[in-house]
């Protein structure tokens, strides 16, 4: 019997390798008074319901096994890998240790354990199961690999620099380690050694996300003002990978900032999203409410990726201070994982908060379905983490586009865009949206300074005998144009200096990258002051006693960078572009009464500086006014902001109402 037993139990093993899966069944239950009393049989039989996909049913054998013979590793290992394949980690875990306490040297186990301890963020038991194989076995590249990217996982860059530079090490051609390499110094702001880490990546490709590489890439060259090569690499990423709606948004972005792409084709670029990612969502049929009371109470939600220490926090919290709880009833679906003391206030402003970073599309979609939402607004347009695609599917009967992105989405989904009269002329942009633009009476936005914030200072000039310019605007933003200008005003103005500040200027590179253009433009290095970022927002907010005059770049002008500059009493000079992205200065500057220092022209925008720098009486007068001037101003009031906000979806949902 026992050899016939051993026969069937071979013949129905090999019957499951070659997905003969109902052979293997009735051959082992052909035995089926050995059925619950043989480990092997079961195992087997667990087997065949996993191959059928009948996993409660394989768990439910693989169980009975273990409670048959305790002491079969694989058993554990069987159950074990049945729990991964299902996300069940944790339970995962639980049959690896099994099998650890009877092999503590199994290398297989313990790099299944710091698999499942990464995915469900076990991060330092992650870190010590991969260490402990390294102790078995120290010469594995990929080992090396692994743990270096659970380090930058954790935020542990020099060990995570340090083991893939061992993996390297160990395997030259290891093109997954040179992207990880790369990973790190994006991350921590080296850009120039990034770059130079996915280009050897790029020489290795096999087994690699060429697509992601050739994004990062393009981040990278943003960052340092290669607005070309960034766009570019985009377009490298997008035909790698077209089907990855996160590349083409990345080009889209990178595209506000190009000086070489005029609004037109901009527009051209982003009504191709639509026919791209989105057109597949458009014949699905939505329904919604049927009550189109078009004066009842409301509910209003906000998505964002970015309710964290993040420019649109600055834009979005007095607006949630402020909302009418009576007739609006608001939701805001946080789509981040950061979660600091600004997304802490936030929440507690909020009627209704869901954190959603994590759920799919498909799942964020029945989760506003399911809250009977009216209007959805989206906060973040075509920047990282977007969830345009839920707004493809038409969650909400009246979706809106505002603050978070300044352009279009392109989506046909999208029903408006919430602009202002200066930052949007009536007749100017209107063919450059998919939406309809529907502009508030005064600005398009709100904005809630830091607290605590420094007192302003007196204009530096008094102190140092020469104007200080300055603008604390990302690189990316500071395109040749507006350095080739910059450095115009500097020529002309010969006793001034320029201050420019950035995360950027940690990097040598980048610094000797700056000083090089101001030097060949026969500017005296010495006047080019370069600072890197503060410890604290109060601290950031309180360089701006060391400038006299903010430059606004352009096309794409600063936006929470031009509000902090006016709360800190020193004036802007900006240039009025062709599209939102480079109006935005203007519209700010106009709602603080100071549209005289809004240029036409580049010829105007050096003149304007100019005058104002040789008007040291003036340059006081504003510092000395300023502050009080915009807490009155409606691009402060946030309760007056609000209610024209309100006002606005109101006519929306009203203009809903109005139709079958």
């Amino acid at each position: 019997m026992t050899e016939e037993i051993e026969a069937c139990i071979a013949r129905a093993g090999t019957l499951l390798r070659l997905g003969r899966l109902d052979e293997a069944e009735a051959l082992l239950l052909t035995k089926q008074e050995r059925v619950s009393a043989d480990d092997r049989i079961l195992s087997l039989l667990a087997g065949v319901a996993h191959a059928r996909g009948q996993f409660d049913k394989a768990v439910s054998f693989m169980t009975q096994a273990i409670a048959l013979n305790p002491s079969m590793p694989g058993h554990y290992s069987n159950l074990g890998n049945l729990y991964k394949f299902l996300n069940r980690d944790a339970e995962a875990i639980h049959c690896f240790e099994k099998i650890l306490s009877l092999q503590p040297e199994n290398i297989h186990i313990l790099l299944q354990l710091a698999d499942c301890s990464t995915r469900i963020g076990r991060i330092q038991n992650a870190i010590d199961y991969y260490k402990k194989t390294l102790l078995i076995d120290s010469g594995v590249p990929e080992i090396h690999c692994a743990i270096a990217c659970v380090y930058l996982k954790a935020g542990q860059y020099d060990a995570a620099v340090c083991s893939f530079e061992e993996a390297c090490r160990l395997r030259s051609d290891y093109g997954e380690a040179y992207h990880g390499l790369g990973d790190v110094f994006r991350l921590t702001g080296h850009f120039e050694k990034a770059l130079t880490f996915y280009k050897r990546a790029l020489d290795h490709p096999a087994s690699l996300d060429i697509a992601s590489i050739h994004s990062n890439i393009g981040t990278c060259k943003q960052y340092i003002g290669d607005i070309r090569g960034a766009l570019n690499a985009f377009n490298d990423a997008v035909r790698s990978s077209p089907d990855r709606y996160e590349l083409y948004t990345n080009m889209l972005m990178a595209l506000n900032y190009s000086d070489e792409h005029e609004p037109d084709g901009v527009f051209d670029a982003h009504s191709r999203f639509q026919a791209c990612y989105a057109d597949k969502f458009s014949s699905s049929t939505v329904s919604y409410s049927s009550n189109k009371n078009p004066e009842r109470k409301l509910k209003v939600a906000y998505v964002s990726s970015n309710l964290y220490d993040h420019s649109v926090a600055h834009f979005i919290a007095p607006v949630l201070d402020h909302h009418d709880s009576e007739h609006y009833e608001v939701h805001v679906y946080q789509d981040n994982e950061k979660d600091d003391a600004i997304t802490r206030g936030l929440r507690a402003m909020s009627q209704y908060w869901t954190a959603v970073a994590g759920i799919s599309d498909e799942e964020l979609f029945q989760q506003i379905r399911d809250d009977d939402i009216d209007i959805l607004v989206d906060l973040n347009g075509h920047t990282a983490d977007n969830r345009l695609l839920v707004f493809a599917r038409k969650p909400s009967p009246v979706q809106v586009s505002w603050i978070g992105y300044p352009n279009t989405t392109g989506l046909s989904s999208m029903d408006y865009r919430i602009t202002d009269a200066i930052a949007d002329p009536p007749g100017l942009t209107e063919h450059l949206h998919t939406e309809r633009l529907v502009r508030l009476p005064d600005v398009f936005s709100c904005f809630r300074p830091a607290d605590p914030c420094p007192v302003i200072a007196e204009p530096p000039v008094l102190e140092k005998g020469y104007i200080t310019f300055g603008s604390f605007n990302n690189f990316a933003k500071l395109t040749p144009s507006v350095l080739e200008l910059w450095g115009r005003l500097l020529n002309k103005y010969r006793d001034s200096h320029l201050l420019l500040k950035d995360k950027l200027f940690h990097s040598k590179e980048i610094r000797n990258r700056v000083a090089d253009y101001f030097y060949r433009a026969g500017i005296e290095v010495s006047r080019i002051d370069l600072m890197s970022s503060d410890a604290s927002k109060y601290e950031h907010l309180a360089r701006y006693a060391q400038m006299d005059i903010a430059l606004d770049p352009f096309p794409y002008n600063g936006t929470t960078t031009t509000c902090e500059a006016l709360y800190m009493g020193v004036p802007v000079i900006t240039l009025a572009g062709k599209a939102h992205a480079g109006r935005v200065g203007a519209s700010f500057l106009s709602t603080v009464g100071l549209g005289e220092y809004v240029a036409k022209s580049t010829g105007q925008y050096l003149d304007l500086a100019i005058e104002l720098a040789a008007d040291i009486a003036r340059l006081r007068k504003i510092r000395s006014t300023m502050r009080k001037r915009l807490i009155s101003s409606p691009l402060f009031e946030a309760d007056v902001f609000t209610r024209n906000l309100e006002l606005t979806y109101r006519n929306m949902w009203r203009e809903y109402c109005q139709y079958d």
